[in-house]
This record gives C-alpha cells, sequence and structure tokens, in this order.
C-alpha cells in the first residue's frame, strides 16, 4: 500500500488551543468598517491584526463589564432576571425581523416596522416573568424543535434566553437562589 500524501493547500487544520498559540481568523467585513479599522489602527499604533484583536477583546471586557454593573446595582437575583429579559426580547425581535423579512422579501434594514414583532418581544419578556413567578409549577412544555413561525416565536425566545442564561454560572446561581428552576414552570402559555 502506498504512502498517504497529506494535502498542502486548503483550509488548515483546527489545533488545540493552546497558551501562545495565535491561530488566523479569515473573514470578511465592510469598507466602512475597514475604514474604522485604519483609522484606529493610525491614531494606536497597532498592527491591523492587533488592532482587531484589542477591539475584539475589548468588546467581550464591555460585555463582562455590563453583567457586572447590573449586578451591583440590582443584586445578583434581579441583576440575572434583567439580563435573561433582555436576551428574550432580543432574541424576539432578532427573530422576528427574520421573518418579517422573508415574508415581506426584504432586504434586512430596509424594512417597516412589523406591530407582530413588538407583540412577540412583549410576550417573550411576559413568559421569562413567570418562569420566575413561585405559583408556577410543573414542566417546561418546550416548543417544538425547528425554525421560529409567528405563533412559536415568543415561546423559543424565552426558552432560549433562559436556556443560554442558565450556561452563565453566575446566573445559574442567582436563578437557584430566586428559585426559578424550568422544570417548575407549567406550560406559560395556558391562562397567560
Amino acid at each position: 500500500m502506498g504512502r498517504k500524501v497529506t494535502p498542502t493547500t486548503g483550509r488548515p487544520r483546527s489545533h488545540a488551543l493552546e497558551p501562545g498559540f495565535r491561530p488566523q481568523l479569515a473573514f470578511n467585513i465592510t469598507s466602512e468598517l475597514m475604514s474604522k479599522i485604519r483609522e484606529a489602527q493610525a491614531s494606536s499604533g497597532r498592527s491591523q491584526s492587533a488592532e482587531v484583536e484589542h477591539r475584539l477583546e475589548r468588546s467581550f471586557q464591555r460585555e463582562q463589564l455590563l453583567d457586572g454593573v447590573i449586578a451591583l446595582r440590582y443584586g445578583p437575583q434581579l441583576g440575572a432576571l434583567i439580563e435573561t429579559i433582555a436576551d428574550a426580547a432580543q432574541l424576539a425581535s432578532l427573530w422576528g425581523n427574520a421573518l418579517a423579512d422573508r415574508e415581506q422579501g426584504q432586504v434586512a434594514g430596509k424594512r417597516k416596522e412589523d406591530p407582530r414583532i413588538y407583540a412577540a418581544t412583549l410576550d417573550a419578556v411576559r413568559l421569562v416573568l413567570r418562569m420566575f413567578d413561585p405559583a408556577n409549577e410543573g414542566p417546561v412544555v418546550r416548543p417544538k424543535p425547528g425554525p421560529p413561525t409567528w405563533d412559536t416565536l415568543a415561546d423559543i425566545a424565552a426558552v432560549a434566553a433562559y436556556d443560554r442564561a442558565s450556561l452563565d454560572s453566575q446566573r445559574r446561581e442567582a436563578f437557584k437562589a430566586l428559585g426559578a428552576d424550568a422544570s417548575k414552570v407549567k406550560r406559560l402559555r395556558k391562562g397567560a
């Protein structure tokens, strides 16, 4: 049998992310964003790669700072609830805009506001609030898997926000203190 030849071109292999290893990223950006990067690069004296890396790192630091500020201002339990509500509203709005664009055959950003998006966003927020209501009991009936529809948009956004928050260890601890557990929530749509 012949020796296996490894191709020398094509997509690079993925490597373990070890300290000191600097993987490459390749992506496309708008010319407007590239102009901003070049302006920032000129004033900071960094290379293009260093400027992009610096700005990405700052975006993660700002996210952590915002979480910390909300928790300091409102306490860990209420802060976790506020962040989860914000996530649910953001997801409902994002997916609602995608649904509206698909229906209207329009390009993102060139649409008229659809009142169903606002209604679904409010419903998603209400559902998250009810998840934290101690009077709710029973299992969560999760929406069927698949892309969101207007009928399932609020449910999917609320459950996705709760699931996303459950992955965050600080919010998970705050949920425990609040007694919020998705397994005790009734089918929230009934009697809403």
